[in-house]
């Protein structure tokens, strides 16, 4: 699969560059072009392309901001630790999984099929809800088929600890559920790859038949659980918020990430955390990072109810909200909200804000002093130009997309600078991505390396495929336009590949491609606990981390 820019792109590019360094300001306007021109091709081929099995033309964006181009050395173990997967960042990067647990395989779209075990291979197989909720330890949960998964009539709960789901093990069109919540109910170290949730059920809409709020309906709901990663998931049709990592109850949610994620077609983007002061102390090290929001409003995300180290950067935003990103309730944070690129398909200048609840206090009564905000390298790009092109240095560099909202002022209130601190805080592992808003955009749209967007084909090799929904909604974030989806007559689940593997793809049920196994390994006589190589991972994750 060919999803890097052609060699004719790619000297443009550099001439781009080197044009850029005569004018600074030509520069930002000649890239951003650069990177319209390019996406199409790829968004195109996301939808068009046929497999092809050579290993020449098998290659992938899968974390390609570890490959050379401004990244880290060392992507299994940056901070000492053994990721969740190469390319894991954030406060869920450190999560295990499913890691020498029993493999599950979900061998059927029917949603309610039990289990079976097959000891010879010590293996289950059956559907999606018994592959999360039964008593059987530690899994990895792999998918033989491809298609949509309807659990209409009752969430999609996940209340086990240490699970790894690799979505992208599915056939050509992987795996959409839809109907109702996906739930994690207080389940922690959990690793999350290559799921669509497109919730769209009834209730996700108020009596107009539009999409509305406080209805309990997301595409992915976190009511506690620590160590969790989402990882190139998407989140649409979720009807109140598409993703939802928080909960007032008086738990702990410490250690998420949502990356390389698209979140779309709800009534809002993203809350991380929520919004009760009392819980502070026990919601800390949360990560959005390298994700797309398209085809919404506000939420941007949110973030609310946590003292401790939250990171929003190298995310890609459109909206047509009445604001973006909302600080609420975060008293003592350390937040770095750096490298996004706001990309916006009208003339607002609408802002992130602020909650404010009597003047500079918030609602415990202290300053809101307290609290450390690190905003730098963000680009804000409307139809009118660029307010911000990135190169602007200094505290209080980015304040102009910062304002207060409600507690007495009006809402374009400008923030007071004393909020903003020069330097990036260092509180949160693995997070350093070596990109900038501008990488960040290439990656994620000229790429299109975002949502469930990698498949292993029927040989092992990995491939690309982006369901009709996402690389439309992509298209229109390269165009600057923005179709706004919000009512029930709208509803869209895409027809995606109905495809089940054939027999000769897995012969000894251990969850990797017999191709694989014998281009890796000589032969079959690796079990997929072992680590044929010796570096931590087993061998079912270097299959699935290729």
């Amino acid at each position: 699969m060919k999803n890097v820019m052609p060699l004719a792109h790619f000297f443009a590019f550099i001439f781009l560059i080197f044009i850029g360094a005569i004018s600074c300001t030509e520069d930002t306007d000649l890239f951003a072009e650069a990177i319209e021109q390019e996406i199409s091709e790829n968004v195109e081929e996301s939808s068009t392309s046929e497999d092809n099995n050579t290993e020449e033309n098998n290659e992938t964006t899968e974390d390609s901001d570890e490959e050379g181009d401004g990244s880290t050395t060392n992507p299994g173990q940056d901070d000492g630790s053994l990721k969740a997967f190469p390319g894991a960042y954030g406060g869920g990067s450190n999560a295990s999984g499913g890691r020498d647990g029993v493999l599950v395989i979900v061998n059927t779209l029917d949603a309610g099929t039990p289990l079976t075990y097959d000891s010879a291979s010590n293996t289950y197989s059956g559907g999606i809800r018994a592959a999360f909720s039964q008593n059987i330890g530690a899994r990895y949960i792999t998918f033989a088929v491809s298609g949509n998964i309807d659990i209409s009539g009752g969430d999609l709960t996940i209340s086990r600890d240490d699970i790894t789901v690799f979505g992208q093990s599915a056939p050509k069109g992987g795996i959409t559920i839809h109907g109702d919540n996906i739930q994690f109910n207080g389940a922690s170290n959990i690793i999350m790859r290559y799921i669509r949730s497109r919730n769209g059920s009834t209730r996700a809409y108020d009596s107009s038949g539009k999409i509305s709020d406080d209805q309990s309906s997301y595409g992915f709901k976190v009511n506690g659980g620590n160590d969790i990663i989402l990882d190139h998931v998407t989140a649409s049709w979720g009807g109140d918020k598409a993703i939802l990592l928080g909960t007032n109850q008086d738990v702990s949610q410490m250690g998420h990430t949502v990356q390389r994620s698209i979140v779309s077609n709800s009534h809002t983007y993203m809350q991380l955390s929520m919004q009760n002061p009392s819980n502070f102390s026990q919601r800390d090290y949360i990560s959005c990072i390298l994700n797309v929001f398209m085809r919404g409003s506000n939420r941007t995300p949110n973030i609310g109810g946590t003292g401790g180290y939250v990171e929003v950067k190298n995310n890609v935003v459109q909206t047509s909200g009445t604001k973006f990103g909302v600080i609420q309730w975060s008293d003592n944070a350390y937040i770095n909200w750096s490298d996004n690129y706001y990309r916006l398909p009208s003339g607002t200048t609408q802002t992130n804000e602020f909650q404010r609840s009597n003047g500079k206090y918030n609602t415990k009564g202290s300053p809101y002093t307290e609290l450390r905000l690190y905003t730098q390298g963000n680009v804000y790009q409307n139809t009118n130009g660029f307010l911000l092109d990135g190169s602007e240095t200094g505290k209080d560099s980015n304040a102009p997309i910062w304002t207060y909202r409600l507690g007495g002022v009006s809402n374009d209130t400008p923030i007071d600078t004393d909020l903003l601190v020069s330097e990036p805080h260092f509180g949160i592992s693995n997070s350093n991505t070596g990109l900038n808003a501008y990488d960040a955009y290439e990656s994620l749209i000229t790429q299109g390396n975002v949502g469930a967007c990698h498949y292993i084909d029927d040989n092992g090799y990995v491939n690309y495929y982006m369901d009709p929904l996402d690389a439309d909604g992509i298209n229109d974030v390269r165009n600057n336009t923005m179709k706004r989806i919000g009512n029930v007559n709208d509803w869209n689940l895409p027809d995606i590949p109905e495809n089940v593997r054939p027999s000769s793809y897995d012969t000894d049920k251990d969850g990797m491609a017999d191709a694989w196994e014998v281009r890796v390994f000589g032969d079959l006589s690796q079990n997929y606990n072992d680590d044929h190589d010796g570096d931590g991972y087993t061998n079912i994750e270097e299959f699935h981390n290729q």
